[in-house]
């Protein structure tokens, strides 16, 4: 053909798409991974290089043939490669000789270099961490954002690697949620599969990791894994398979959230022998659920608010009503909406008007 760049698809052979971790990270392509701070997105990245890097199967997938096994390279912005990067990697056991950090680089200005690194340690994995510490754009930007990704993209699919780059969630907690991350939607654009990392909402030490976006294929299932402590003040991620969790359940959907669930069983059990302060109760609450949540499962659940003392030392407490507060309140509201409307009456008198008196002309009074 004499058009520069066009092709028939017929010339074009298909490709069947390439998976280091089925149906979540592809291979050539660039995946995102956003959650709030301390939701493990680091250590997770670190767990998976790990089993790479072992030639293990990663978590909770049934892989066709042998696994894959290569190198990792990590990007660094947040993190201090000697106090967190490598604990973490060692706790998860790693190979250290395979893993690979690059320093010093921007994106796109130096994703020859990025290259160049990943075929000198044969990586599969490459992890951004974070894309705001790396990408030289404004990340406000749809088309700059994309601009900026597009290099890293092809060089991904050069060398066959998988790209994962980590953001943190916004502050909106409303709105889609394919754009609770950070930054442009163009991000997300040029992601071919979004993962999704939350808190567990009734275990704080459990993490759920969800997919809300695949261009390559369906939704995979959420997976729960926990957060281990070993002897050595270290930790090392344990996965206990599959959750029916959702999206919508994690970020606070009104249809059934877990969160509101579990407010509402913490607030049984912590009242079942009498009422508690009500600060007290949002503190140990504070890994279950937020004071809001707290609130929403206190009006559900119909407690009643205690006042105690005076002045600075008052006291605020939550309780279960007794047999007689409900009736009071209900003969309140009854009495309120049965309140006897004001009497019209029943006949209103007619205003009479006052009949003016006629004087005659001076016309007249010449005829008469």
């Amino acid at each position: 053909m004499d058009i520069e760049g066009l092709r028939v698809v017929a010339d074009i052979a298909e490709r069947p798409v390439e998976w280091l971790w089925d149906g979540r990270v592809p291979l050539g392509d660039i995946t995102i991974l956003e959650g709030d701070p301390g939701t493990n997105k680091s250590s997770l990245c670190c767990d998976l290089a790990a089993a790479l890097t072992k030639g293990a199967s990663l978590p909770c997938v049934s892989q066709r043939g042998r696994p894959r096994k290569g190198g990792a390279l990590f990007l660094i912005g947040e993190d201090s490669i000697a106090k967190t990067v490598v604990p973490r990697l060692q706790a998860a056991g790693a190979d250290p000789q395979k893993i690979g950090v690059l320093e010093g680089v921007a994106i796109p200005g130096d994703v020859d270099r990025i290259e160049k690194a990943i075929r000198e340690i044969d990586a599969k994995l490459v992890v951004v961490d974070t894309i705001s510490d790396f990408v030289s754009s404004c990340l406000s930007s749809n088309q700059a954002v994309r601009k900026a990704l597009r290099p890293l993209r092809e060089v991904a699919e050069r060398t066959g690697t998988a790209v994962v780059m980590l953001r943190h969630f916004n502050k909106k907690s409303s709105g889609r949620t394919l754009h609770r991350g950070g930054g442009s939607v163009g991000i997300t654009g040029t992601a071919r599969s979004q993962l999704k990392l939350y808190l567990h909402p009734t275990d704080a030490h459990m993490r759920v990791l969800v997919q809300d976006k695949s261009n390559l294929g369906p939704l995979s299932p959420g997976l729960v894994f926990e957060v281990v402590p070993n002897d050595d003040n270290r930790f090392r991620l344990e996965w206990h398979g599959e959750t029916d969790l959702t999206v919508a359940d994690l970020e606070g959907s009104k249809d059934g959230r877990p969160k509101l669930e579990a407010a509402e069983k913490f607030l049984l059990e912590k009242l079942s022998d009498g009422p508690k302060d009500v600060n007290w109760l949002v503190k140990k609450a504070s890994g279950t659920c937020s004071k809001r949540t707290l609130d929403e499962a206190k009006k559900n659940l119909q407690l009643v608010t205690k006042r105690t003392g005076k002045g600075k030392n008052h006291v605020v407490s939550w309780t279960f009503p007794t047999a007689a507060e409900p009736r009071k309140r209900r003969a309140k509201t009854t009495t309120r909406a049965k309140k006897p409307a004001a009497k019209k009456p029943a006949v209103k008198t007619p205003r009479t008007k006052v009949q003016k008196a006629h004087l005659p002309k001076p016309s007249e009074c010449d005829m008469l």
